[in-house]
């Protein structure tokens, strides 16, 4: 404490007051300067997070790309190969499912606003399940026969034959599961019950 009486020098005051107003200006400086460090280390941390979910989005949409097309190039081999007009129609019928499912894929590709927001909005609607898992059954066929391993398809019969669901979301979920089942399996059988 400094104690107040008629011997004080003002001279002595206003150096210590210019000191004090340096130190507080530099403090101000430093603690500006690490509230920077802290904004830019944030923002570096949110690019870093927007990166890498791009780079999952990009692996899963080839992953997704690839199964239909391999589901539409399959089914046009068997189709080649194959003297049986009705084999045909049903292969052929297979190819317009997977066309269709690979247009879908392409079309939310391109609204990539739903990716830069985070969100994906989820269309539901009345689905025929049956039919959407005999679909998935038949683009699987193509890729275990190709490894020769066996794959089957159970359905209870409790399971319902309609749902209300995102059938895109649905196939996606089982494909990317036997897609996986079909890639670590390299011999034996698949089931999808």
């Amino acid at each position: 404490l400094i104690g107040f009486n008629d011997k004080v020098n003002y001279r002595d005051w206003s150096e210590e007051v210019s000191l004090l107003q340096t130190a507080a200006d530099l403090i101000s400086a430093f603690l500006e300067r690490q509230k920077a460090q802290e904004v830019l280390h944030e923002a570096k941390e949110e690019a870093e997070k927007v990166s890498e979910l791009k780079s999952q989005f990009l692996a899963n949409v080839s992953h997704e790309i690839r199964t239909p097309m391999n589901g539409i190039i399959g089914f046009s081999e068997i189709i080649m190969q194959t003297d049986s007009i009705e084999l045909a129609h049903k292969k052929a019928e297979s190819i317009i499912i997977e066309s269709e499912e690979l247009l879908i894929l392409i079309n939310e590709i391109l609204d990539h606003t739903k990716i830069e927001v985070g969100k994906t909005e989820l269309e539901t609607r009345p689905t025929n399940l049956m039919r959407l898992l005999e679909n998935i059954s038949e683009s699987t066929r193509v890729q275990v026969e190709s490894k020769n391993i066996s794959f089957q398809l159970n359905i209870g019969q409790n399971v319902p034959h309609f749902i209300s669901c995102d059938s895109l979301r649905v196939r996606q979920i089982i494909m990317n599961l036997l897609t996986n089942a079909i890639k670590f399996t390299s011999e034996g059988h698949i089931h999808l019950n």
